[in-house]
């Protein structure tokens, strides 16, 4: 994390078409050890996510999720967490060399949100 060319990127992966430009923003989080994060800008009405849709973060430098923290009302119970490595082959458990992360509506009707936090820190 010393240099630029180590900051974390990334960008919004979503197929909700009115997210597609929301801005991901670059944060460190304080600690023992600082950490860099990715969150989403905060969207402040609720979301509709009809079933099959997504929101996540797509990582664009050479890092990794290390940890995800989302907080929404209702809570997520409905949508699912899922990682990825390439975007295309999705699991619930995290690898450690995960490059992508979303919450999918894997049910068969619209699901409301408001979210408060997406933020994922990275390794």
């Amino acid at each position: 994390m010393d240099a630029i060319a180590d900051q974390a990127k990334g960008q919004v992966f979503t197929n909700i078409i009115a997210l597609t430009n929301l801005p991901v923003q670059h944060d460190i989080v304080k600690g023992n050890k600082p950490l860099q994060a990715l969150k989403l800008s905060q969207v402040l009405e609720v979301l509709k996510f009809n079933p099959g849709d997504y929101l996540g973060i797509q990582i664009l430098s050479n890092q990794s999720v290390e940890k995800a923290r989302i907080e929404c009302s209702p809570t997520k119970n409905s949508l699912i967490l899922q990682y990825s490595i390439d975007g295309q082959t999705w699991q619930p458990s995290h690898p450690k060399d995960a490059r992508y992360i979303r919450l999918i509506n894997l049910t068969n009707s619209q699901v409301d949100i408001k979210f408060s936090q997406f933020e994922i820190t990275i390794q």
